[in-house]
């Protein structure tokens, strides 16, 4: 062998040594660190030159402690604007909290679920070398992450692209080229795209940046630290008790609510940060106006909940006919939903759950779909693999005084109204399997 090929073997051999030995891109975020980012996303009708509308966000992100399993606890504020010019809605505030994993997993908790979860901030990151340098796949919530690294330019790069249940029903394409960089261990910037083909048909662009990083003094980490573990609990438990009035009597909605407010009132008195602050006075704001809809729900509750339930006719979408009160001796979960309401199905996969938990038993589990155009609700039976029954409901919501989507209407084995919940929570496979539990044993 010649010594030139000696010397280039050599060389390929410590190119190798060297890349087996780089640096994994982790993030290293310390308790007292203040993060700043702005996210702009514009988005415009795919077969139009104008129109669309602007979402802008401005996030601050505290690092408020360390936790025992290796991440980290961030308090998260959103500050979004949408809309442009004449059309420019208010801006909207989310304090939220998220516990934050060196390798990007996040958790996800009642603050964030609907807004104020900093997902795009935290893409997953590699799990060593060789992903780094082949690609990796994440699951994070009921997303999957496809992540392949990119060519060029300063830092570790690469691009992440999402898909979820309802991208397949929106018909719907997310992707972000993210440069994450090294030495602050921090994602620096991103350039994100993505297109729509239901419903209101568009393409969308943006950019992320890191806008700035501040260290908080020891002391203000300590009463910062001190009125976000007096705030989330605080809050939390005026959610659970004003939620919990609306399955209430009608007269024990105002007690509940005082008895609620009375917790909001004692952590805004307590707690001084400015946006922990701030965020309760807006809320103490909105009491009243809460109230008043919880009692409307319960008074609207009353007139279906321990009734027997509408009997009706309808067909599946094979043409087979069906009367309600011919399922008479078994629990009947009717689901009405529609392709363009979101929250409809982002609950499927929960009611898919719910249909296999109960499989071989007195339980049938039933779409109740309202679109339109048999098209749509096809399309989303076939995207999802929904496997129970779904039944045609257009004019049948009417029946059950249904006002918001996804509504779940529980029937006992008698065909009484048992029960109905309105919208989507991550806990609503738990929350509905323990009811029909509870109607199963009363046999």
């Amino acid at each position: 062998m010649s010594a030139t090929v000696r010397w280039l073997g050599g060389l390929a051999a410590c190119a190798l040594t060297l890349s087996a030995q780089a640096e994994v891109p982790r993030y290293r975020l310390q308790p007292g660190q203040e993060l700043s980012y702005r996210s702009t996303t514009t988005s415009r009708p795919a077969d139009k030159d104008a129109g669309g509308y602007t979402l802008a966000s401005d996030w601050t992100l505290w690092v408020i402690k360390a936790n025992p399993d290796g991440s980290v606890r961030v308090v998260a504020r959103e500050r979004s604007t949408f809309g442009t010019g004449d059309n420019k809605q208010p801006a909207q505030t989310t304090v939220s909290y998220t516990d934050v994993y060196p390798d990007g997993r996040i958790t996800s908790n009642k603050s964030n679920w609907y807004r104020g979860n900093p997902n795009s901030l935290f893409p997953p990151l590699p799990k060593d070398d060789t992903a780094a340098r082949a690609g990796w796949e994440a699951d994070r919530q009921e997303s999957h992450f496809t992540c392949k690294p990119l060519d060029g330019g300063e830092g570790f790069r690469f691009e992440a692209a999402s898909v979820s249940p309802m991208d397949k029903v929106y018909e719907s394409t997310h992707g972000t080229r993210y440069t994450f960089e090294l030495k602050r261990a921090l994602i620096a910037k991103g350039e994100t795209s993505g297109t729509q083909g239901f419903g209101s048909k568009s393409t969308s662009a943006g950019t992320l940046e890191l806008v700035g990083i501040k260290t908080m003094a020891p002391e203000e980490l300590k009463r910062f630290a001190a009125d976000a573990e007096r705030y989330f609990p605080a809050v939390a438990a005026y959610d659970e008790q004003t939620e919990a009035a609306e399955r209430m009597r009608p007269d024990d909605v105002k007690p509940a609510f005082a008895k609620a407010l009375a917790v909001l009132k004692a952590a805004a008195e307590e707690i001084n940060q400015a946006d922990l602050k701030a965020e309760l006075e807006q809320r103490l704001k909105k009491h009243d106006r809460s109230e008043k809809s919880a009692m409307e729900e319960t008074e609207r509750r009353a007139k279906y909940v321990g009734q027997p339930a509408a009997d009706f006719e309808t067909t599946d979408f094979d043409g087979k006919k069906i009367k309600l009160s011919d399922c008479r001796g078994q629990v009947v979960v009717l689901d009405f939903w529609y392709r363009g309401c979101g929250w409809c199905i982002k609950a499927m996969p929960q009611m898919k759950q719910l249909a296999e938990d109960f499989a071989g038993r007195p339980v049938m589990i039933c779409g109740m779909n309202t679109d339109l155009k048999e098209a749509d609700a096809r399309f989303v039976i076939d995207a999802m693999g929904l496997k129970y029954p779904t039944w045609k409901a257009e004019g049948l919501p009417e029946k059950f005084g249904v006002r918001g989507f996804p509504t779940l209407i529980i029937i006992d084995q008698e065909g009484k109204i048992n029960d109905i919940h309105v919208g989507y929570t991550p806990s609503l496979r738990e929350e509905v399997g323990k009811q029909i539990r509870e109607l199963l044993a009363k046999k």
